[in-house]
């Protein structure tokens, strides 16, 4: 049943960035009153800030990751997070 589940996973054609952030917005607008984006947020640095090397490097490796240039764009929102000066 597991295997069946991640199997399907990998046969699900990858939503495009528009599609995801068009659901993204839908669901913040929905659940805006429900979640406090400060903690989120954090919850979120938190966590790539502690698996930032093995999060670029597969953004890097991953095909769809290199199209949509993902891990040139964590790059630049961490510099920004960090107050470090970077090519914009």
């Amino acid at each position: 049943m597991v295997e069946k589940y991640y199997a399907d996973i990998r046969q699900t054609v990858p939503a495009s960035y528009q599609e995801m952030n068009s659901a993204l917005t839908e669901l913040s607008g929905k659940y805006s009153s429900d979640l406090n984006c400060l903690v989120a947020l954090q919850e979120l640095y938190n966590y790539i800030n502690k698996y930032y090397d093995q999060i670029i490097s597969a953004l890097d490796e991953d095909p769809l990751g290199q199209k949509m240039q993902l891990a040139y764009r964590l790059q630049q929102i961490a510099a920004l997070v960090e107050n470090k000066v970077t090519d914009l």
